[in-house]
């Protein structure tokens, strides 16, 4: 039976783990088998071993037949072992549920009966694993009712449950931006399909050599505008250049925009047919079935703002004139949104109102590798997953902090 267990074991069982301070006393280090302290250890806890033994005949049971416990064991602890923690069990191999499977009768506590005590100790350690386990699926279910009403208080906004436009366009810099702007859009739709939600794109400018002037898809789900809002602003690029003989550092920035999609029923502006201008092209691209042949694609201008919006993604030119006539509404409600009393007007800036020294997130790859957001000071140190649309971090630790200053 374990030291350790049967120092719980009634009065007369806590004499069994009265070691001799000499024993005790010893320190550790020094309980080497080529040292005198260790000799003199041994031979005190041998004559009061078998000392025990005469006294305790009533423990007969438990120490007769039984391979006297080693020393370096005593009330279960091991000195000098690395070994790992291991389920505690008695010297003759008892732990809790064998305990209780042996179904010792439990008697009065007055009685020095040690299988009695154990059994009584054992069930008890056993309804409180059970008790405890039924706590963790509570806390469980309240970690998880906390982290839902979480979200809907960081989703409270006006028209975080729309769906949204993304917009992204390239900074100064030439082609360097222009390939920076198509990975920032890239990463968006793999964040968005990461999310569940519908990714389309509406309009696309390609670069002369590589990447994009400028893109916008339109992002269909539940509160994707709130979500999507957080990346409202310059995004900075540092790597060594992939267009540059001479690999030399380059420092890039793509602007984004993030739009809701309020619906026809929540539109705030009127348009009036008289102040379109509409202007048909053909489509660019890499061609197909009627695609570079004809004059699908559409740009229409609104004359009394200079707002346009254009879409060449579909092959009919009814389909582009309609989504681009949503994109200009779009565009037109964030307009009158940002002059009325500027609801959301953090958020819902156009392209054209960023500042491009305000940058709000930076993209290290060389000398080092660290995505860093300037508002909140979240970083990562895994830019690779970040461009492979892992961003609900970035985006939640932005949402928190936004909803604190809100509060303050």
């Amino acid at each position: 039976m374990s030291f350790l267990l049967l120092k719980t074991l009634g009065k007369r069982s806590k004499q069994l783990c009265r070691i001799p301070t000499r024993i005790c006393s010893c320190p550790f280090s020094s309980l080497s088998s080529n040292n005198s302290t260790s000799h003199n250890c041994l031979s005190i806890f041998n004559s009061w071993y078998n000392s025990f033994k005469r006294r305790n005949k009533g423990f007969s049971s438990i120490l007769n037949g039984s391979p006297k416990p080693p020393f370096d064991s005593i009330c279960g602890v091991r000195f000098l072992s690395s070994e790992a923690a291991v389920e505690p069990t008695t010297t003759d191999g008892l732990t809790v549920e064998g305990i209780i499977a042996k179904n010792w009768n439990i008697v009065d506590e007055s009685e020095n009966d040690w299988k009695s005590h154990a059994s009584s100790i054992a069930q008890s350690i056993h309804l409180i694993k059970k008790r405890l386990k039924e706590s963790v699926k509570a806390l469980l279910r309240i970690r998880r009712n906390v982290k839902e009403k979480e979200l809907e208080a960081l989703l409270s906004g006006e028209h975080d449950y729309c769906s949204c436009f993304i917009e992204v366009q390239a900074g100064a810099g030439g082609t360097e931006s222009m390939d920076w702007a198509s990975m920032v859009m890239q990463m968006y739709k793999l964040w968005a399909q990461r999310k569940g939600y519908g990714v389309a794109v509406v309009d696309e400018m390609p670069g002369e050599i590589a990447g994009i002037k400028r893109a916008t898809i339109k992002v269909d789900g539940e509160n994707a505008f709130g979500y999507a809002k957080s990346e409202v602003g310059v995004h900075r690029l540092v790597r060594i250049s992939p267009f540059d003989s001479a690999k030399r550092r380059h420092t890039s920035f793509a602007a984004v925009a993030v739009i809701p999609i309020l619906g026809d029923g929540s539109t705030r502006v009127q348009i009036n047919e008289s102040d379109l201008r509409i202007d048909r092209f053909r489509s660019g691209g890499a061609g197909g079935q009627s695609v570079n042949t004809t004059e699908s694609a559409v740009r229409i201008t609104h004359i009394p703002t200079g707002i346009t919006a254009s879409c060449q993604n579909e092959r009919s030119q009814h389909l582009n004139k309609a989504s681009a006539m949503a994109v200009l509404q779009s565009r037109l409600d964030q307009l009158e949104m940002a002059r009325q009393a500027q609801v959301n007007a953090q958020h819902t800036q156009s392209l054209t109102e960023i500042s491009w020294g305000n940058q709000i997130r930076s993209y290290v790859l060389h000398p080092y590798r660290m995505v860093k957001d300037l508002r909140t000071n979240y970083e990562v140190s895994d830019p690779d997953s970040v461009l492979e649309g892992d961003l609900d971090d970035f985006i939640l630790s932005f949402l928190s902090t936004s909803l604190d200053k809100d509060e303050e």
